[in-house]
């Protein structure tokens, strides 16, 4: 993974250098759960809408969409996470394996249960279904009871088939402070990528971090109101991480990438700015990071291959994924601008 540079002229090359490397997944799994319903009337018991359901859909989430998204640009996948013996933990492996990704490494465990996140969605046919509400089911902090030491040993068992290891921390409790500090001295001899949600702090001295506003402000203890703020935020991170490279998400005003020894570098959002569903565009973000970046690619080609994978899939309803050539056509229509510090 070579330092930073000027935005190269033409950066598909690098997509085809994306097919069959091999990255480690590991993270919380998270089961997405869509009732696609439509509305009937007002019920006679509470001043509600009965809706009629239509049907359900299961996507893999969390740590699953990422390694969906890897996947999708030709990356040979391993996933060590955990799910329940139940159906939503069916439905996940079974799509994962559909796409390319290898689950034998996915612990089930039957005393507890996947982790779910049950959407109703409403609307008349052929029309856009709008969400009504949301049902989390998840473990209380501390009720897991984590298996570090089988998710030690699951780590180690892939470590020499991958050339990476990409977490996809959603604050749950597969990373233990064992499990991370096994990654954090991985990543002196091998790139490990990180997109941590509350958690970053306890992964200092990886290889890169890519946070979204609100996360990064919770870690640096800053708030972002301007773009002088984020800058300042960035650098905050960098220095008291010591991380090489951050990639901070900054949903409309786009990204900024900050890396040791360099400026700042800026780049706009890609398209309108109009969205559908913003779900699981940051797992996107960093797949696509982490798989130009083993392709070879300087950060600053990286962090805009991966700014418009995003611009993809935050036109599509839920955690979804980016072909490559889907990602080929934006680059084509899209090209990098002049990097501006």
């Amino acid at each position: 993974m070579s330092g930073g540079a000027p935005i190269g002229p033409s950066l598909e090359p690098w997509l085809a250098k994306m097919r069959g490397l091999s990255v480690g997944v590991v993270g919380d799994v998270i089961a997405d759960v869509y009732l696609h319903t439509r509305p009937s009337r007002l019920s006679r018991e509470a001043p509600v809408i009965v809706v009629r359901w239509e049907r359900e859909e299961v996507i893999p989430g969390g740590a699953a969409n990422t390694a969906r998204n890897l996947a999708a640009f030709g990356v040979r996948v391993q996933m060590v996470a955990e799910v329940g013996a139940d159906r939503a933990g069916d439905s996940v492996i079974e799509m994962l394996g559909a796409a390319g990704v290898d689950p034998a490494a996915i612990l089930r465990r039957p005393e507890q249960p996947t982790v779910t996140k049950t959407r109703i969605l409403a609307g008349d046919p052929h029309r856009t279904k709008q969400q009504l509400f949301r049902i989390d089911r998840e473990p209380r902090r501390g009720e897991a009871r984590p298996r570090e030491q089988e998710t030690i040993a699951r780590l180690e068992r892939i470590d020499a088939t991958v050339q990476a290891f990409l977490v996809s921390d959603y604050d749950y409790d597969l990373l233990t402070p064992a499990v991370v500090e096994w990654l954090r001295r991985k990543a002196q001899s091998k790139p490990v990528i990180v997109d941590s949600r509350h958690r970053l702090p306890s992964f200092a001295g990886v290889t890169v971090i890519t946070p979204n506003e609100e996360e990064a402000e919770e870690t640096a203890g800053l708030k972002i109101e301007a773009g002088s703020d984020a800058v300042a935020v960035g650098r905050a991170l960098l220095e008291t991480l010591q991380v090489g490279a951050v990639l901070l998400t900054r949903g409309k005003h786009g990204m900024l990438l900050f890396e040791q020894g360099q400026p700042p570098r800026d780049f706009p959002i890609v398209g309108t700015g109009e969205v559908v569903d913003v779900s699981g565009a940051g797992d996107t973000v960093v797949a696509a990071f982490t798989a130009a970046r083993l392709a070879g690619a300087p950060l600053p080609d990286a962090a805009w291959i991966s700014n418009c994978a995003a611009s993809v899939v935050v036109m599509k309803v839920g955690a979804a994924t980016c072909s490559l050539a889907e990602l080929a056509a934006v680059l084509a229509r899209s090209p990098a601008p002049a990097v501006r510090p």
